[in-house]
């Protein structure tokens, strides 16, 4: 949280893994996926509406095409419209932390976050870092580093947060149906046979 009295400016937050442990991104369905925001397009003029006008003589309507050039000048592209998609910028929220070049797809032993105004005195920000452990390595401790920059904080804020990972040997099938079970309590997953 920003307990300064001005808000932290273009403020950086750098998350980074040490000790072989990894950031694993999970995408629930109700989450947003802020870098693929969808550009809300203005809505479309009204349509033109038409009106009846009766000529009196057949001398208006010769008049009407007095004016009325030949073809020579018809298709130009300056005469014709411009049916190109127009460019529609996504707003984003100056006070909302965002991933700085996307959100990763895979593991990864950084991330970073951004936020154009970091703003004081306000609720903390959370964030949610879902660790994983390599396969290959039996590691039993590892550390999570943040660093905080902003253009307007003259020492920026370093800490270690320290991880302690313990191993616990169990019944991976009966684990499995109980996660499933809580998650998706409509189904039985009790009584399923081994294939």
């Amino acid at each position: 949280m920003n307990s300064g009295t001005v808000p932290a400016e273009n403020t950086i937050i750098e998350f980074q893994t040490v000790g072989g442990l990894f950031f694993m991104p999970i995408k629930s369905d109700d989450e947003p996926d802020e870098d693929k925001e969808v550009p809300k397009f203005p809505a479309p003029p009204a349509p033109p509406r038409g009106k009846w006008v009766q000529k009196n003589s057949i001398l208006d309507m010769v008049n009407n095409l007095q004016g009325f050039n030949t073809f020579s000048n018809f298709g130009r592209s300056s005469d014709l419209p411009n049916f190109s998609t127009p460019f529609v910028p996504t707003k984003r929220d100056r006070n909302a932390f965002y991933w700085k070049e996307g959100k990763p797809s895979g593991p990864d032993t950084k991330w970073v976050y951004e936020c154009k105004e970091f703003m004081h005195q306000v609720e903390p920000e959370i964030f949610c870092l879902n660790l994983i452990v390599s396969p290959k390595e039996c590691i039993t401790q590892g550390a999570i580093k943040c660093l905080v920059t902003a253009s307007n904080l003259p020492i920026p804020v370093r800490k270690t947060l320290p991880v302690k990972i313990d191993y616990k040997k169990g019944d991976t099938d009966k684990f499995a149906n109980k996660m499933l079970a809580r998650h998706f309590p409509i189904f039985n997953f009790s009584n399923r046979t081994k294939e």
